[in-house]
C-alpha cells in the first residue's frame, strides 16, 4: 500500500496486492470468529485494513461498522494513478461511517467516489452522507487532538519537574515546534523537514528564534522501506 510513483521505485504489482486482500480475508475470519453481528459495532483503522470491511459486509449485510483512516488520502489526480482505486473505494463505502482527520482529506475522498463511480454526496445540516446501494455512508472529520487534562497531570510530578525546567532553559526565547509522528512513509516527516527548511530560508527573522524537535517513534511495520 506504498504511494504508487515513480519516487517510491518499480511498477504495481498484482502479487504484493493479492497478499494484502489475503491478509484482510484472514484477519475478517478472526473477527467474524468473535463477533456478535447483532450487537457489535466494528471500528477498523487505517490503511492496513482497507478492504475488510468488503469481507465482513459479504458475510453480515445489516452489520455496523466504522473506518477511520489516520493516514492522508491524496487527491483524485494523484490516486487515480492505482489500478486498483476503484477496489479500495467500493471496500470502504462498505462501512457505514468513514472517518478522516482533516476536511481536505475527506474532500479527496468524495472527489474520488463522484470521479470514479459517479457517486455524489449530499450535506444537510453539517452531515455529508453517500448514498451506496440503499445504505448512507456518513463522512465525518475528527481531528487528531491530546487530553491536555493528563498531559497537565503528569508535567505536575515531581520527577518531571526538573525536565520541565531544563527544556525552559534550552529554548529560553525561542518557539518551539513539536512534531510526533511514526516512522512511516505516510506520515510526511520528510515534508515537515523541508516545510521548516522553507520557512527559515524566506522568513530569515525566524532563524535562531524557531527551533523544531521531531519525535520519531519506531515503525509499526517491518521491512527495509518502513526502516529507511
Amino acid at each position: 500500500m506504498l504511494p504508487f510513483s515513480a519516487d517510491h521505485g518499480g511498477r504495481f504489482d498484482r502479487g504484493l496486492w493479492e497478499s494484502y486482500v489475503l491478509a484482510n480475508k484472514l484477519f475478517s475470519q478472526k473477527v467474524i470468529e468473535v463477533l456478535n453481528p447483532e450487537d457489535d459495532y466494528v471500528w477498523i483503522h487505517d490503511y492496513h485494513l482497507m478492504v475488510l470491511p468488503t469481507f465482513l459486509r459479504r458475510r453480515f449485510n445489516r452489520l455496523r461498522m466504522g473506518f477511520f483512516l489516520h493516514s492522508p488520502f491524496p487527491s483524485s489526480e494523484i490516486y487515480r494513478t492505482l489500478p486498483v482505486r476503484e477496489e479500495i473505494i467500493k471496500a470502504l463505502l462498505n462501512c457505514d461511517l468513514i472517518g478522516f482527520h482533516t476536511f481536505d482529506y475527506a474532500r479527496h475522498f468524495l472527489s474520488c467516489c463522484s470521479r470514479m463511480l459517479g457517486i455524489e454526496y449530499q450535506s444537510k445540516r453539517g452531515y455529508i452522507g453517500l448514498d451506496y446501494f440503499g445504505r448512507t455512508v456518513g463522512i465525518k472529520i475528527m481531528p487528531v487532538g491530546v487530553h491536555m487534562g493528563q498531559l497537565q497531570s503528569v508535567l505536575r510530578l515531581p520527577d518531571k519537574e526538573w525536565r520541565v525546567a531544563e527544556l525552559r532553559q534550552q529554548f529560553e526565547g525561542r518557539t518551539v515546534l513539536l512534531g510526533v509522528d511514526d516512522m512511516d512513509i505516510f506520515k510526511g516527516i520528510n515534508l515537515k523537514l523541508l516545510a521548516f527548511e522553507h520557512m527559515l530560508r524566506f522568513h530569515p527573522k525566524w532563524q535562531g528564534r524557531a527551533v523544531l524537535v521531531q519525535i520519531a517513534n519506531p515503525a509499526a511495520a517491518a521491512g527495509r522501506t518502513s526502516k529507511k
